[in-house]
């Protein structure tokens, strides 16, 4: 309301439903956002193009435990103190730093054996911006099965290799699936 020189009020209405709308949505979408991050077993970090912390969901810190982020932290400061606990194997912290970071510009899938005895799968992609999100997930129990589905392997192929008979599988159609030596030897199978 203003007043007016000869008297009265001037008063303006100005519809807002449209931005207030737009609002409204933006705070749905954004506790949308947030409880997915929170719910998600896997773990997101993201790195803005300044390379500081973005953000950082519940799951990565708890899969990373031995070394959690926080918003607004540094890229640099993150691998530094990384390095430094031998994360990334011996070496220069400084240098590995420097690795790391020339070879942001490509996406990178690796598995990473964790000083508490963890192994996680990380994968790192480029953001439009220059920024970088990563994401991890905890891979030990899928890393030990197939460890023990290996060494279950060996037994079985030393045990199956040093019998004195020919073995030999075959599928449906007949074709060879498996054999050992003496079975390849003694029915001509292929090797």
């Amino acid at each position: 309301n203003q007043p007016l020189p000869e008297g009265g009020w001037l008063s303006e209405v100005t519809d807002v439903t449209l931005e207030r709308r737009a609002e409204l949505e933006a705070s749905r979408r954004a506790a949308l956002h947030d409880a997915v991050m929170a719910a998600l077993p896997i773990g997101v970090l993201v790195f803005g193009p300044d390379r500081r912390v973005a953000m950082v969901n519940p799951a990565y810190n708890r899969i990373v435990a031995d070394s959690p982020v926080a918003p607004g932290e540094t890229m640099r400061e993150l691998l530094l103190r990384r390095a430094r606990q031998g994360q990334y194997g011996p070496g220069d912290p400084t240098e590995q730093v420097e690795e790391i970071i020339a070879s942001l510009d490509q996406p990178k899938t690796y598995l990473r054996h964790r000083p508490g005895g963890t192994i996680t799968l990380h994968r790192s992609v480029p953001l439009p911006d220059g920024g970088q999100v990563v994401v991890v997930s905890d891979e030990t129990q899928l890393h030990l099965a197939q460890e023990e589905a290996r060494r279950r392997n060996d037994i079985l192929t030393a045990m199956i290799e040093n019998t004195r008979h020919g073995i030999a599988l075959f599928d449906k159609d007949g074709f060879t699936v498996a054999a050992n030596t003496l079975a390849e030897e003694f029915c001509g199978l292929p090797k």
